[in-house]
């Protein structure tokens, strides 16, 4: 679980925090997609799918294929749909200056979300 913080910079906490606190957070963003949601998510986690449910298999069968087209493909739809989620209105929390917390299954996911909120809210970017 990634979390994206008010101040300087985003650090990482580990579930059993998110789940003991979560009113230190204004949002939990869960990224994974619609089915793994369902499956088990945070009380009042937010979804956010960076990827469907079929692209999300789409991926996995690439990877068996060969590891670098599956992280390109992924990465291209990562990109839309991350954009998609900005168009409709995810970024407008942190215009808040509201601390997220962006939870994912392995990492890669909730990375991508966090980078581009983190250059949305000024943090990381060149001087």
């Amino acid at each position: 679980m990634t979390s994206l913080p008010a101040s300087p910079r985003p650090g990482t906490i580990d579930c059993e925090r998110a789940l003991a606190s979560p009113r230190e957070f204004d949002a939990i963003l869960d990224v994974r997609s619609l089915l793994e949601f369902a499956d088990d998510h945070i009380p009042g986690a937010l979804s956010a799918p960076v990827l469907s449910d079929a692209q999300r298999a789409e991926v996995g069968t690439l990877h068996q294929k060969s590891r670098a087209i599956a992280r390109e493909r992924g990465a291209a739809l990562v990109a839309r749909n991350i954009a998609q989620l900005l168009d409709d209105g995810l970024s407008d929390h942190g215009r808040r200056g509201g601390r997220w917390s962006i939870v994912g299954a392995a990492g890669s996911r909730s990375a991508a979300l966090m980078h581009v909120l983190e250059r949305i809210a000024g943090l990381g970017a060149p001087a």
